[in-house]
């Protein structure tokens, strides 16, 4: 509770100026927005159509309004001066129909999208990718029908817009502001080191501590300034602009999957449901429209539960590859900023010609070098520890995971269970009544 309390008094004053920017340019993002709606208006309905929209009944036709791409997240995705130019992306609507507009037709064009999975051979070698997921990502893109055009299309389109938006923002923080503070540290250190300390500082030292304690707390006081100054920067960027702007675009894409996903499982119900219901509607003079539907319904339900285990798995890919990327991200950072420290050592060296300020740099050499160390492990093991862990917090799983709770094997088991006993109810009422 306090330390909350504490990040938010430090973070008040760049909240402040940074609402005031973001007030300053609203007209130009609002005649930015203007422009925008004006273009998609002028481009009409045809243009929102896609290549899933072919395969579709007029039954499952979304309305335009209901369209999402990755082409509409990309697009709508902005760079937010007020969020530090983290990517700021728009929550996906939905294409997946509800169970009212589920019809035979439909489950028809659900089934001929089926076929690309079951049909298809499962690939051992592809591509000699050397990451894993992205070969797994391949196959299950392939596997959902994106190259037909399926419902999915769009689904497998945002995921992979979603996971590009969440590795850019990690990517501009690591890669960009974590060894950008870094490295003013690092020159205002330098400039510190290079000039005598205050006298009053130094009287004061020497007057209170033992003679080998005197230096290191002079030098502690004079790095102070920077390392804290850094600190903080790093604890703001990361803790408001960072984390609030990933954290709104994940629950943009939870609300997105849970309801792709319940109306996913509704369909499931109710295509299970007319499946076993489907010899009541039909007489024995309609024995081959029984057939074709009793196998429509039937090959339906078990498509709409694959779906919902493979989309699931394409969700669990995309984490691991932010997982991936962030641990890369961290790494190249750290690296980045040992690669700046060197480079700003070595300006600083070849550049000061004083002799006076290169003796106080070489004195104070691992000073410096102790406070960088410092700064490193407590920006990356305290500060940006948690990077990847507001994925982990957002995206919970028991809110959209629905492939164990549609339970497809026990529904398989009733549903035959229902045939049979109603193939041996008949059976013995005719032997009865013959």
């Amino acid at each position: 509770m306090a330390g909350n309390i504490i990040v938010r008094f430090v973070l008040f004053p760049f909240q402040l100026l940074m609402r005031l920017f973001s007030v300053l340019l609203r007209p130009f993002r609002s005649a930015g927005r203007s422009s925008t709606t004006l273009r998609k208006a002028a481009a009409g309905p045809a243009s929102g159509v896609s290549g899933d929209m072919a395969d579709m009944t007029a039954d499952e036709a979304a309305p335009a309004d209901e369209e999402t791409s990755a082409a509409d997240v990309q697009n709508g995705a902005e760079r937010n001066p007020r969020n530090f130019f983290f990517k700021s992306l728009p929550r996906p609507r939905l294409v997946e129909r509800s169970a009212a507009d589920l019809t035979l037709d439909g489950a028809k064009s659900y089934i001929r999208q089926s076929h690309n999975f079951y049909r298809r051979e499962f690939p051992l070698f592809h591509g000699g990718n050397l990451f894993y997921e992205e070969v797994e990502a391949a196959y299950l893109t392939s596997a959902l029908g994106v190259d037909l055009g399926s419902i999915d299309s769009r689904f497998v389109e945002i995921i992979a817009a979603f996971r590009r938006g969440l590795n850019d923002n990690t990517r501009l923080l690591f890669l960009v502001y974590a060894p950008l503070i870094f490295m003013g540290f690092l020159i205002g250190a330098t400039v510190l080191l290079q000039n005598p300390a205050p006298a009053a500082l130094a009287d004061f030292a020497a007057a209170a501590l033992p003679a080998q304690l005197a230096s290191p707390f002079i030098d502690v006081i004079t790095l102070a300034p920077p390392f804290i100054a850094a600190l903080i920067t790093l604890l703001v960027i990361y803790k408001w602009p960072y984390e609030v702007t990933q954290t709104q675009n994940l629950l943009g894409l939870d609300n997105y999957i849970t309801n792709k996903f319940a109306r996913v499982n509704h369909n499931f119900q109710v295509a299970k449901r007319k499946a076993l219901n489907v010899e009541r509607e039909k007489r024995f003079s309609q024995m081959d429209a029984l057939k074709d539907e009793a196998g429509t319904w039937t090959r339906a339900y078990h498509w709409l539960a694959t779906r919902l285990f493979l989309c699931e798995t394409l969700i669990r890919n995309m984490v691991f590859q932010v997982r991936r990327n962030t641990a890369l991200y961290v790494l190249g950072s750290q690296v980045i900023s040992i690669a700046l420290a060197a480079l700003v050592a070595g300006a600083f060296w070849f550049g000061v010609t004083h002799e006076d300020a290169r003796a106080a740099l070489y004195e104070n050499a691992g000073v410096l070098v102790g406070a960088s160390a410092l700064y490193l492990l407590i920006a990356y093991g305290v500060v940006m520890r948690q990077a990847f862990r507001v994925v982990h917090s957002v995206l919970e799983q028991n809110e959209w995971s629905r492939f164990y709770a549609v339970n497809l094997p026990q529904s398989i088991a009733d549903h035959v269970g229902e045939d049979k006993v109603q193939i041996v109810t008949f059976r013995d009422r005719n032997r009865v009544e013959g």
